[in-house]
């Protein structure tokens, strides 16, 4: 696990994120607090999968309120709130620069599962293409194509985990041998817990213009509410995945379009155990073969 663990994973964040397809997990430069932020690359190169982030705020009893959808490639939101350089298109997370006790970002951790959590179990459970390659002799990079990666997204404050897994069941191979997967996450949570010095927002630009969103806790006297964002890199529809699931696409050949370390010698293939697929009605998101994964930047 390339982020330090935690034990607890409450069940009150103020904002809950969901990362499903081609999208890459890694550590970032390291917070104030000494935990390693996140930086998520997006994969370009995937073919048929179309990128997206919708937030949305969660209200008992009544419809969800959409906050924001953005459709495409991201565009670089520059050295704004404390972001680093010119690489990423958005920061969902704590307002960079506090100077009060409780206001600076913490970083980003994961879940371990050791207390039980109604948000999600361990994220042992996420797939890691840093541990498919570990121990490869020879040893090789599972660094990301920056160039077909960024704009990403930044994270820095935030608990990691897996929010579903996929029931469907996979065979791994590579130079004659099998290995086969079982459940695994299908969507990766990532929880903000903020103090009450702390600011939630997201940055990002449209049309040019630097927008931002911020996700302020609800009245002490009002109605609860929280929000979740989903950032989605998957194909906008996929049949064949669940009526012929032989045709369905290797999400391993996908990511390795983004990873040029990897010798085409030293490659995965992924492939769906068809005895073992679901019946047609099981559908959504961590039905399909679009998983987010771990990295190492």
């Amino acid at each position: 696990m390339p982020f330090n663990t935690t034990q607890d994973l409450p069940n009150d964040p103020q904002v809950r994120i969901f990362f499903s397809g081609q999208l890459i997990l890694s550590p970032a430069d390291t917070s104030s607090a000494g935990e390693p932020n996140c930086e998520v690359f997006i994969n370009s190169r995937a073919g048929n999968h179309s990128f997206s982030v919708e937030a949305r705020q969660k209200r008992p009893g009544l419809p969800d309120g959409i906050l924001m959808r953005t459709f495409g490639p991201l565009q670089p939101i520059g050295p704004s709130l404390g972001e680093p350089g010119n690489i990423h298109g958005m920061l969902i997370g704590v307002t960079p620069g506090g100077i009060t006790p409780g206001s600076l970002p913490r970083g980003v951790k994961a879940y371990d599962g050791s207390t039980p959590s109604t948000e999600g179990t361990t994220s042992g459970n996420i797939f890691s293409l840093v541990e498919l390659h570990r121990g490869d002799p020879p040893s090789v990079h599972v660094r990301t194509d920056k160039a077909n990666t960024r704009p990403s997204i930044f994270l820095n404050d935030a608990v990691l985990y897996t929010a579903d897994r996929t029931p469907l069941q996979f065979d791994l191979a590579r130079g004659g041998v099998t290995k086969r997967l079982t459940e695994f996450a299908g969507i990766i949570g990532a929880n903000i817990y903020p103090t009450l010095q702390q600011s939630v927002v997201m940055t990002w630009k449209q049309n040019g213009q630097l927008l931002t969103l911020p996700f302020e806790p609800p009245p002490a006297a009002g109605p609860r509410f929280t929000y979740e964002v989903y950032v989605s890199n998957d194909p906008l529809f996929d049949p064949d995945a669940f009526t012929t699931p032989t045709s369905a696409h290797d999400e391993l050949a996908e990511y390795y379009k983004v990873l040029p370390g990897i010798p085409h010698e030293q490659r995965f293939t992924l492939t769906l155990v068809t005895s073992a697929a679901v019946p047609d009605k099981e559908r959504g998101t961590p039905r399909t073969l679009c998983m987010s994964a771990l990295g190492e930047g």
